[in-house]
Protein backbone atom coordinates (compact mmCIF):
# COMPACT_ATOMS: atom_id res chain seq x y z
CA UNK A 1 0.00 0.00 0.00
CA UNK A 2 2.55 2.42 0.89
CA UNK A 3 4.62 1.07 -2.40
CA UNK A 4 1.59 1.98 -4.44
CA UNK A 5 0.99 5.63 -2.65
CA UNK A 6 5.12 6.25 -3.50
CA UNK A 7 4.58 5.58 -6.88
CA UNK A 8 1.48 7.31 -7.04
CA UNK A 9 3.30 10.23 -5.66
CA UNK A 10 6.37 9.93 -8.43
CA UNK A 11 3.80 10.14 -10.90
CA UNK A 12 2.31 13.69 -9.81
CA UNK A 13 5.80 15.09 -9.46
CA UNK A 14 6.74 13.88 -12.67
CA UNK A 15 3.55 15.51 -14.40
CA UNK A 16 3.86 18.60 -12.50
CA UNK A 17 7.61 19.18 -13.38
CA UNK A 18 6.34 18.38 -17.04
CA UNK A 19 4.00 20.88 -16.55
CA UNK A 20 6.31 23.74 -15.13
CA UNK A 21 8.36 22.96 -18.38
CA UNK A 22 5.71 23.12 -20.75
CA UNK A 23 4.12 26.62 -18.89
CA UNK A 24 7.95 27.99 -18.81
CA UNK A 25 8.26 27.30 -22.87
CA UNK A 26 4.85 29.02 -22.85
CA UNK A 27 5.64 31.92 -21.82
CA UNK A 28 8.85 32.01 -23.53
CA UNK A 29 7.12 31.63 -26.68
CA UNK A 30 4.65 34.37 -25.59
CA UNK A 31 7.83 36.53 -25.16
CA UNK A 32 9.45 35.45 -28.28
CA UNK A 33 5.50 36.15 -29.97
CA UNK A 34 5.64 40.13 -28.88
CA UNK A 35 9.32 40.24 -29.79
CA UNK A 36 8.16 39.36 -33.25
CA UNK A 37 5.58 41.56 -33.03
CA UNK A 38 7.64 44.62 -32.77
CA UNK A 39 10.03 43.61 -35.14
CA UNK A 40 7.71 43.38 -37.45
CA UNK A 41 6.18 46.70 -36.49
CA UNK A 42 9.66 48.13 -37.27
CA UNK A 43 10.11 46.50 -40.30
CA UNK A 44 7.16 48.07 -41.47
CA UNK A 45 7.47 51.33 -40.16
CA UNK A 46 11.16 51.50 -42.35
CA UNK A 47 9.35 50.25 -45.35
CA UNK A 48 6.75 53.00 -44.91
CA UNK A 49 9.71 55.10 -44.95
CA UNK A 50 11.45 53.40 -47.02
CA UNK A 51 8.64 53.90 -49.93
CA UNK A 52 7.95 57.56 -48.96
CA UNK A 53 11.26 58.25 -49.62
CA UNK A 54 11.33 56.79 -52.91
CA UNK A 55 7.93 58.29 -53.76
CA UNK A 56 9.63 61.63 -52.88
CA UNK A 57 12.78 60.90 -54.76
CA UNK A 58 11.14 60.01 -57.99
CA UNK A 59 9.16 62.92 -57.94
CA UNK A 60 12.73 65.17 -57.33
CA UNK A 61 14.21 62.99 -60.48
CA UNK A 62 10.33 63.93 -62.84
CA UNK A 63 11.45 67.43 -62.26
CA UNK A 64 15.28 67.74 -62.72
CA UNK A 65 14.57 65.85 -66.22
CA UNK A 66 11.25 68.43 -67.05
CA UNK A 67 14.23 71.41 -66.18
CA UNK A 68 16.92 69.41 -68.31
CA UNK A 69 14.47 69.27 -70.77
CA UNK A 70 13.54 73.03 -70.73
CA UNK A 71 17.40 74.15 -70.63
CA UNK A 72 18.08 72.24 -73.61
CA UNK A 73 14.76 73.95 -75.72
CA UNK A 74 16.21 77.57 -74.41
CA UNK A 75 19.64 76.81 -75.65
CA UNK A 76 21.30 76.75 -72.33
CA UNK A 77 22.40 73.24 -72.40
CA UNK A 78 23.80 71.34 -75.29
CA UNK A 79 22.41 67.99 -76.38
CA UNK A 80 25.45 66.63 -75.26
CA UNK A 81 24.96 67.91 -71.97
CA UNK A 82 21.41 66.55 -71.89
CA UNK A 83 22.94 63.27 -72.57
CA UNK A 84 24.97 63.23 -69.39
CA UNK A 85 22.18 64.32 -67.37
CA UNK A 86 20.11 61.63 -68.81
CA UNK A 87 22.45 59.08 -68.35
CA UNK A 88 22.88 59.86 -64.63
CA UNK A 89 18.82 60.22 -64.19
CA UNK A 90 18.85 57.01 -65.41
CA UNK A 91 21.10 55.78 -63.13
CA UNK A 92 19.21 57.28 -59.93
CA UNK A 93 16.49 55.44 -61.72
CA UNK A 94 18.08 52.21 -61.11
CA UNK A 95 19.58 52.69 -58.02
CA UNK A 96 15.60 54.06 -56.98
CA UNK A 97 14.21 50.49 -58.67
CA UNK A 98 16.24 48.64 -55.72
CA UNK A 99 13.58 49.88 -53.24
CA UNK A 100 11.22 48.16 -54.56
CA UNK A 101 13.07 44.65 -54.60
CA UNK A 102 12.57 45.05 -50.43
CA UNK A 103 8.90 46.47 -50.32
CA UNK A 104 5.83 44.92 -50.37
CA UNK A 105 4.06 44.76 -54.21
CA UNK A 106 0.50 44.92 -54.51
CA UNK A 107 0.87 43.18 -58.19
CA UNK A 108 -0.33 43.43 -61.50
CA UNK A 109 -3.01 45.58 -62.60
CA UNK A 110 -5.04 42.28 -62.80
CA UNK A 111 -4.50 41.54 -59.20
CA UNK A 112 -5.01 44.69 -57.76
CA UNK A 113 -8.58 44.49 -59.49
CA UNK A 114 -9.21 40.91 -58.73
CA UNK A 115 -7.75 41.07 -55.01
CA UNK A 116 -6.94 44.85 -54.01
CA UNK A 117 -4.06 46.73 -52.78
CA UNK A 118 -2.45 43.82 -51.18
CA UNK A 119 0.99 42.55 -50.63
CA UNK A 120 1.28 39.59 -53.19
CA UNK A 121 5.00 38.88 -52.29
CA UNK A 122 6.53 35.76 -51.24
CA UNK A 123 9.51 36.93 -49.60
CA UNK A 124 10.96 33.78 -48.06
CA UNK A 125 12.48 31.73 -51.15
CA UNK A 126 12.00 28.37 -49.67
CA UNK A 127 8.13 29.79 -49.05
CA UNK A 128 8.34 31.08 -52.61
CA UNK A 129 9.63 27.87 -53.95
CA UNK A 130 6.86 25.91 -51.98
CA UNK A 131 4.46 27.71 -53.66
CA UNK A 132 5.58 27.25 -56.91
CA UNK A 133 5.49 23.41 -56.48
CA UNK A 134 2.26 23.71 -55.02
CA UNK A 135 1.48 25.30 -57.63
CA UNK A 136 2.50 22.72 -59.97
CA UNK A 137 0.91 19.66 -58.16
CA UNK A 138 -2.55 21.78 -58.68
CA UNK A 139 -1.69 21.92 -62.75
CA UNK A 140 -1.31 18.39 -62.49
CA UNK A 141 -4.44 17.26 -60.62
CA UNK A 142 -6.54 19.40 -62.61
CA UNK A 143 -5.00 17.77 -65.88
CA UNK A 144 -5.41 14.56 -64.34
CA UNK A 145 -9.39 15.29 -64.22
CA UNK A 146 -9.84 17.28 -67.45
CA UNK A 147 -8.33 15.02 -69.73
CA UNK A 148 -11.05 11.85 -69.01
CA UNK A 149 -13.77 14.89 -68.52
CA UNK A 150 -13.54 15.78 -71.35
CA UNK A 151 -13.58 12.41 -73.05
CA UNK A 152 -16.50 12.13 -71.40
CA UNK A 153 -17.96 15.24 -73.35
CA UNK A 154 -16.49 14.41 -76.63
CA UNK A 155 -19.05 11.21 -76.56
CA UNK A 156 -21.78 12.14 -74.86
CA UNK A 157 -23.83 15.21 -75.38
CA UNK A 158 -25.24 16.09 -72.13
CA UNK A 159 -25.74 20.09 -71.75
CA UNK A 160 -25.77 20.07 -67.70
CA UNK A 161 -22.14 18.35 -68.04
CA UNK A 162 -20.92 20.89 -70.50
CA UNK A 163 -21.91 23.60 -68.24
CA UNK A 164 -20.41 22.47 -65.48
CA UNK A 165 -16.80 21.65 -67.39
CA UNK A 166 -16.90 24.84 -68.93
CA UNK A 167 -17.66 26.78 -65.41
CA UNK A 168 -14.48 24.33 -63.86
CA UNK A 169 -12.40 25.68 -66.70
CA UNK A 170 -13.32 29.54 -65.81
CA UNK A 171 -12.27 28.57 -62.15
CA UNK A 172 -8.97 27.01 -63.35
CA UNK A 173 -7.90 29.65 -66.04
CA UNK A 174 -9.19 32.32 -63.09
CA UNK A 175 -6.88 30.18 -60.57
CA UNK A 176 -3.95 29.87 -62.80
CA UNK A 177 -3.58 33.42 -64.12
CA UNK A 178 -3.77 34.68 -59.95
CA UNK A 179 -0.79 32.37 -59.41
CA UNK A 180 1.06 32.91 -62.19
CA UNK A 181 1.13 36.87 -60.97
CA UNK A 182 1.66 36.20 -58.14
CA UNK A 183 4.62 34.15 -59.09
Amino acid sequence: MADEVHQEYEVMDHLEAKFKHFHANTATLQNDIEEYKKCLAGIHDRQDKLTAAQKKQKGELVKLKEEVDDLVRKGTLTIRQKELYTAQIREMQKSLRKVDEVTPKTGSTFLWMLLGRVNVVIEKYDDRFFYKEQYERFKMRITMFVIPFSALLIYNEIPFLDLLFNAFLSYYYLTVMIREHIL
